[in-house]
């Protein structure tokens, strides 16, 4: 009996084992992987979308996409929260010609942003977590009769 190739791992797949997508024998660990990446990818076109309502994403965008996760090693994620960090903190208005050609200058800047955010949000959780203890202290004050001190003898004045 002939074996199955996992195309993504290169491991030996029994009958029960393998899993096909686009044609191509997967395992199930590979499988997973493919099936995420699109659902990534389907949500970064349908949010770069929102950004630039257009109809459908021109070629220029596509390519744009592929090109930064392929050659950059770029996030899905990464991409979208850069389009935000650019449209929302740097208030840069994306102009459809250009595509996201902004992501590559601005992506290591959104993910410093973004680190700088989460070590804020950190130092906030300890401070909400850290448990503060307030001690009340009763004081005795010892009051004066302040008539006793200032005391006149206006016969005398």
């Amino acid at each position: 009996m002939r074996m199955s190739t996992c195309k993504g791992c290169g491991k030996q797949l029994e009958k029960n084992e393998k899993m096909t997508y686009s044609s191509k024998t997967y395992c199930k660990e590979c499988y997973d992987e493919k099936i995420r990446n699109k659902e990534e990818y389907d949500d970064t076109v349908k949010r770069i979308h929102d950004y630039f309502n257009l109809g459908i994403l021109n070629t220029l965008i596509l390519k744009q996409i592929k090109d930064y996760v392929e050659d950059y090693g770029y996030t899905y994620s990464g991409i979208i929260y850069c389009l935000w960090y650019i449209t929302e903190i740097r208030k840069v208005k994306l102009e459809v010609k250009y595509g996201i050609a902004m992501v590559k200058y601005e992506y290591e800047n959104a993910k410093r942003y973004f680190m700088e955010q989460n070590r804020i949000q950190n130092s906030v959780d300890k401070i909400e977590n850290h448990k503060i203890n307030v001690i009340h202290r009763e004081c005795k004050i010892n009051r004066v009769d302040k008539r006793s001190n200032i005391l006149f003898d206006l016969d005398a004045i």
